[in-house]
């Protein structure tokens, strides 16, 4: 049959299953239709030059990739690029061409984001963030001798790869050397 004016649900009755029957949000009808626009959930400065965007539900690759959709104030601008992110479908990376000042708080003004659906986000939804700059250095968390000529640092936070490497930015007590 392909269609039915009834709807049955078979329960197997045990000694022991006798009172486990449990039944909750039966529905019987056409298939749910998604009419509910993204939202912003926030915005977090992750650099001077980034920002990210988390939206309510996945969003259009398409319409979330395009810069002009977003707008940052003061000063920003349209961000140099906009790229969703590769594994949550709801997180759109913005980058910008000039930095955040530190202790600052910007607003971004979004428009015509589309979920997987084709819902449009409200026009000039808006959200803000704050970016504070990393003024603390990183401190030696520890050393460790690993053999006879090799020497293991670890750093209270991730430093520059580049400076890092830099021998003479170290020196080892005791008169063995740089």
């Amino acid at each position: 049959y392909s269609t039915s004016a009834y709807l049955g649900v078979e329960c197997v009755y045990t000694s022991s299953n006798a009172t486990k029957f449990y039944f909750d949000d039966f529905y019987a009808g056409g298939g749910s239709a998604d009419v509910t626009p993204p939202t912003i959930i926030s915005a977090t400065a992750v650099s001077a030059t980034q920002v990210d965007v988390l939206f309510s539900e996945t969003v259009d690759p398409t319409t979330a990739e395009t810069e002009s959709n977003y707008a940052i104030a003061p000063a920003i601008g349209v961000p140099s690029s906009a790229i969703r992110d590769g594994s949550n479908l709801s997180l759109v990376h913005l980058t910008v061409a000039s930095a955040f000042a530190s202790a600052t708080t910007y607003t971004v003004t979004i428009n015509n984001i589309d979920d997987a659906a084709g819902n449009t986000i409200v026009a000039n939804s808006t959200t803000t963030f704050t970016y504070s700059a990393d003024v603390t250095p990183p401190a030696l968390s520890s050393a460790t001798a690993v053999t006879a000529t090799q020497l293991d640092v670890l750093f209270s936070e991730a430093v520059d790869i580049t400076s890092s490497q830099v021998l003479a930015n170290y020196s080892v007590d005791n008169a063995i050397g740089n």
